[in-house]
């Protein structure tokens, strides 16, 4: 991702955008609340970082793309069964999904 300087998050659950944020919490995912506090500190820390709302199947193409992956990771069950996650401290797993951007 060379020569990006900005990245715009576009999100149809205010919810899910307050979890990230840690505004809120929760306690059904929190595992995934984890994973999305560490990465979005990890991507503010290198790019300018932009929110903003969307609606939901609304048609935006990129909102409707990460539905259909979340339905996918919901229906093989990505982070409740993730052995390789647990245990292993969440800024290690983002240092890990943002290697190739450094």
């Amino acid at each position: 991702m060379q020569g990006v300087r900005s990245i715009e998050w576009a999100y149809d659950s205010q919810w899910a955008h307050n979890v990230a944020c840690g505004t809120c919490k929760s306690s059904v995912h929190r595992l995934a609340a984890r994973l999305a506090q560490a990465l979005l500190v990890a991507l503010t820390q290198r790019f300018c970082f932009f929110g903003r709302w969307v609606k939901g199947h609304g048609g935006d193409v990129w909102n409707d793309r990460a539905d259909v992956l979340a339905k996918d990771g919901a229906r093989r069950k990505l982070l409740t069964h993730c052995d390789a996650v647990r245990g292993v401290p969440v800024h290690a797993v983002c240092s890990e999904l943002l290697v190739p951007l450094a």
